[in-house]
């Protein structure tokens, strides 16, 4: 009886460990498998990531061309804001008081282009439109937008405004500047409220953005969003 049970217990432990051994084997085999698994995913996640990495730069490479490219299809325009609309006016008529008020002399062979732009916000009906105004050379740009400069400069209390352009109502100011993309504009306005109070010029140059602390300090060039985070 003693043999007969030992027997049985030996079958019944080698029984055990035969299926323990396959067990062992199996979650081994598919600890294999899972360890090959996400070998495979990290290097899909890789290659991706370096995919990623390579259309981001491409998309930055493509960005700063197309700016280039705006900056460069914008040179020779000049963007007339906040000039208050009359209907059936020509609208050389206002350009040509500009000119005339700055003390600038001008011909119409020097205007390739002038006409209107969308009103922004469109749902605006006391905004005035903009004046698009395209020149012939970046330099009779240049010559308009120093001459303005000068003007205001030289008559801090009597800027340029509507009354200036013989326009009866309200007075309205009228700003004479280079002509940025909306993008730039944003982050012009953005640049100049981080630098409230803390950088006494900001200003725009052949579309590019600088600001500087005081007199004595140097120009800091605005690229982009993330150099604001620098302003202190």
């Amino acid at each position: 009886m003693k043999s007969l049970i030992k027997t049985e217990i030996v079958t019944a432990i080698d029984q055990v460990k035969i299926e323990f051994t396959e067990i062992t084997d199996f979650l081994h085999q598919g600890q294999k498998e899972l360890k090959s698994n996400i070998e495979s995913a990290e290097i899909k996640v890789q290659a991706l990531e370096k995919i990623n990495a390579d259309l981001t730069h491409k998309m930055s490479v493509l960005h700063r061309r197309l700016e280039s490219m705006e900056k460069i299809s914008r040179s020779h325009n000049v963007e007339i804001q906040a000039d208050p609309e009359k209907r059936n006016e020509n609208i050389l008529t206002p350009v040509k008081n500009i000119y005339s008020r700055v003390k600038l002399p001008t011909t119409d062979a020097e205007i390739s282009m002038c006409r209107t732009g969308a009103k922004l916000p469109t749902t605006s009906a006391q905004r005035p439109r903009n004046i698009l105004l395209s020149l012939l050379s970046i330099r009779y740009r240049d010559n308009l937008l120093s001459a303005a400069k000068r003007y205001n400069k030289a008559n801090p209390g009597n800027t340029l405004s509507s009354v200036h352009l013989g326009i009866q109502g309200d007075r309205y100011p009228i700003y004479v500047s280079e002509h940025l993309s909306s993008e730039t504009k944003e982050l012009f306005a953005l640049t100049r409220a981080n630098a409230r109070g803390k950088y006494k010029y900001v200003w725009v140059k052949f579309g590019n953005l600088y600001l500087r602390k005081d007199d004595n300090s140097s120009a800091v060039h605005i690229k982009n969003k993330d150099c604001l985070a620098k302003i202190s």
